[in-house]
């Protein structure tokens, strides 16, 4: 719990870049899980955790009128849940907590994608009433465009603090539960859930390469792959 606010804060950072700023790889789910690794001072746990939710989420395509999963939410509570359970509660079922970090951060990204919705309606219908003359079309002067970016950034930066320590709260309190509570049945179900991890990566791999210029590339790993296995 001593580094709930930092990642709380994180969280607010990240989406900054994920959603407002230039973008960069900094807000993938790999990325922040190493991150979070290092501020637990489980970089491993954390990182496979990110690694498993990166390969899940990496062929997700929003159709018209759903949201992709709050990547930045998910990743963060997702790999925090299970570093949370092996540095604070010394919990040595390795599979066990990867596995229900992932599930803990697929169902944070999901449930928290679905609470930013109104949110961000909250947040055009703010925009609108800045950028636009309450009795008229124009737009305001061209100054007042800076308080519309501020308002912006600030809003998504505070909504998605609010949203990761919300969860955050909840992946704590229900991973703690299924780690003291959980029967061996319960346990064995769990981890043979992380048994699929590897079927989603490939999926995932699959679907993105195969477009005429990327399948070669998806050929030569595959042939790579068995050549490598074979010698061995």
């Amino acid at each position: 719990m001593d580094h709930y606010l930092v990642l709380g804060i994180l969280g607010g950072a990240l989406a900054l870049d994920d959603r407002a700023g230039w973008q960069s790889l900094v807000a993938q789910p790999i990325f922040i899980s190493l991150i979070v690794g290092y501020i637990f001072g489980e970089i491993s746990s954390g990182l496979i955790v990110g690694l498993f939710l990166e390969l899940i989420w990496l062929a997700v395509l929003p159709m018209r009128g759903t949201r992709r999963p709050d990547q930045v939410c998910g990743a963060i509570v997702g790999s925090a849940s299970a570093c949370f359970l092996v540095h604070t509660m010394g919990d040595p079922r390795f599979a066990f907590v990867i596995s229900l970090g992932v599930l803990s951060g697929l169902l944070a990204g999901e449930f928290a994608s679905r609470l930013s919705m109104p949110l961000q309606h909250l947040k055009e219908q703010r925009l609108s009433r800045i950028a636009y003359l309450r009795n008229n079309e124009d737009w305001r002067p061209v100054r007042n465009l800076f308080w519309v970016h501020l308002f912006a950034t600030a809003y998504t930066f505070f909504m998605e603090v609010l949203v990761v320590l919300l969860f955050l709260a909840v992946g704590y309190a229900f991973s703690k539960w299924v780690s003291s509570s959980a029967g061996e049945s319960v346990v064995k179900s769990i981890e043979h859930w992380g048994l699929l991890f590897p079927a989603f990566g490939v999926a995932s791999l699959i679907h993105v390469y195969w477009h005429k210029h990327l399948t070669r590339f998806l050929l030569m790993s595959t042939v790579l792959i068995l050549v490598v296995l074979w010698t061995k």
